[in-house]
């Protein structure tokens, strides 16, 4: 009998998942209202088929419309509806399921969603938490609004109130935590961008303070999907500032979720500072954080390279909201206000794969890959696997995919890295730019007998030897004019240039071996480059 009764069960799984079977929503209910949820099938006869319909809030998967009358009829022309707002905080639902199923079947002691997703066809819809928007840095967002239920995180209240959230005239974005004296209760706010954007860098300036919150005051700006929940929600938390209820300690912390998992979260102190730059850059390979103060000096960093998550339809969310067990913060009566100055995206172009070759004891060979004969690609070498941390050994060169490193010091272990640029500025301001690549190993043994490098703390040039393109690049900003001329063997000047950027690409025909002289208030720097064909 347990066989026959297995056998009947594949098979009618096999035909219920049939590719000429679906479901799909026609109406979803404006949130906060009480309409109702509205559907259509296709590829079944309908007076064999009926609805099964779920909505999900805080935790939970609740049939509807009743525990007790928990199927819902299709009509003639395929269509169906169901009153998914039949009390308590379902205006407030977060996701719909509706799946086709059988209208013989029955479940004895309850419905199981996973198992059904598994068994039957069916539509799935999650709604943005709220029905106000508002325009910030170009992007509209969604004002979370739950009434008076608390939720997460961290059963809070929040509202959409414009007391709570709202713009001012030169556009920043407030979020606030009020005092309700009346209810005695404070309401927290959260917004949702309504775009997804996926790999990318997102950058966030602050111009509140975060080293003075309340220990039990966090906020954060980070990505959420809420279809993705069997994968933590594809969350990202760019910072977190909190305490965390402590007086003292570490006040923020980055974060790829599962939080609780050996290497997922970093956490480092901030101080008084204002207009913070927070950049995250999400690729496939990497999630690299920063914390910068307003003049771009770095506060802190950090790479995480264990299990990223994968872009689906994950949105960037806002919140400022409070972790303490009561719901007061230790300064009762206060209202509590963060400021955003600006929130935006940039893309990215794909990031090369670098190799470099630890082959001859005096030099490094770098390559990498390039499916693109018109970018430009810069050259990045640290004592570390965090990128931040690497300094450029090269300005962006255009088109060449291997370069030799002759400049490191004697026995030092390097991590190189890339990043390709459709422009020769290597800025988001004017194009693309790649994020930085997974780092190569190499070693580098000091230098080439022969070939001199300029070893100043103003100049770099590169790559050394070159096949025609020599890049000068001047490490701190150029606040002087200073000049370059390039000999030839027997002496004779053949290229000179007064130079007033940053980076300069001059180029001399191969083979030779030239000699460079920089000249910057009556200092003469020399090096000679070797030129191959």
């Amino acid at each position: 009998m347990k066989s026959k009764i297995v056998i009947l069960v594949i098979s009618m799984t096999f035909f219920l998942r049939s590719n000429s079977q679906s479901v799909a929503f026609t109406h979803i209910p404006a949130w906060g209202s009480s309409e109702n949820l509205k559907g259509k099938v296709t590829g079944i006869n309908p007076g064999e088929y009926k609805a099964l319909v779920f909505l999900y809030f805080e935790g939970g998967w609740w049939v509807k419309p009743y525990s007790v009358l928990p199927f819902t009829s299709l009509q003639s022309d395929n269509t169906f509806t169901c009153n998914v707002n039949t009390g308590g905080a379902d205006i407030y639902a977060g996701r719909y399921i509706a799946f086709l199923v059988p209208k013989n079947f029955q479940e004895g002691s309850g419905f199981d969603v996973a198992d059904l997703k598994k068994r039957f066809p069916f539509a799935y819809y999650c709604r943005k938490p709220g029905k106000r928007t508002i325009r910030f840095s170009g992007i509209s967002w969604t004002v979370k609004s739950m009434g008076n239920f608390r939720v997460g995180p961290n059963s809070n209240l929040f509202t959409d109130s414009n007391s709570n959230v709202f713009t001012d005239q030169e556009g920043a974005l407030h979020l606030k935590i009020i005092c309700d004296k009346t209810a005695d209760v404070y309401r927290c706010a959260e917004v949702v961008a309504d775009t997804s954007f996926g790999y990318g860098t997102y950058r966030f300036i602050v111009r509140s303070r975060l080293d003075s919150l309340d220990k039990n005051v966090v906020f954060s700006p980070f990505t959420w999907d809420e279809y993705a929940d069997e994968d933590y929600f594809s969350e990202i938390d760019f910072m977190e500032a909190s305490t965390w209820g402590e007086q003292n300690g570490n006040n923020m912390q980055y974060v790829v979720q599962p939080w609780n998992v050996s290497g997922n979260r970093h956490r480092f102190t901030i101080g008084p500072d204002e207009n913070t730059l927070h950049e995250t850059t999400w690729t496939k390979d990497s999630v690299l954080f920063k914390t910068m103060k307003k003049d771009g000096t770095l506060i802190h960093s950090w790479v995480y390279r264990g299990d990223i998550p994968k872009p689906g339809r994950e949105n960037i969310r806002i919140n400022l909201w409070l972790n303490s067990a009561d719901k007061k913060p230790s300064l009762p009566q206060e209202d509590i206000e963060i400021v955003i100055s600006e929130a935006t995206f940039q893309s990215l172009l794909p990031a090369p794969v670098i190799r470099a070759g630890k082959g001859e004891a005096d030099k490094v060979v770098l390559t990498w890959e390039s499916k693109v004969s018109n970018h430009w690609y810069r050259i990045y070498r640290g004592a570390s696997e965090d990128p931040v941390m690497a300094k450029p050994i090269s300005g962006w060169i255009p088109g060449i995919t291997q370069c030799i490193d002759t400049t490191g010091d004697q026995g030092s272990h390097y991590y190189y890295f890339v990043r390709c640029s459709d422009n020769p500025e290597g800025s988001n301001n004017s194009g693309l730019a790649s994020g930085y690549s997974h780092p190569a190993e190499g070693w580098s043994k000091g230098q080439v007998a022969g070939i001199q490098t300029a070893k100043s703390p103003d100049f770099l040039v590169y790559p050394n030897p070159t096949t025609g393109l020599i890049n000068v690049s001047s490490i701190k900003d150029a606040t002087r004019n200073f000049s370059i001329s390039i000999y030839n063997g027997q002496g004779s000047v053949v290229q000179q240039e007064d130079l007033n950027e940053k980076n300069e690409i001059l180029m001399v025909q191969p083979p030779g071996t030239y000699l460079l002289k920089f000249r910057e208030d009556g200092k003469t720097i020399e090096s000679r480059i070797v030129l191959v064909i």
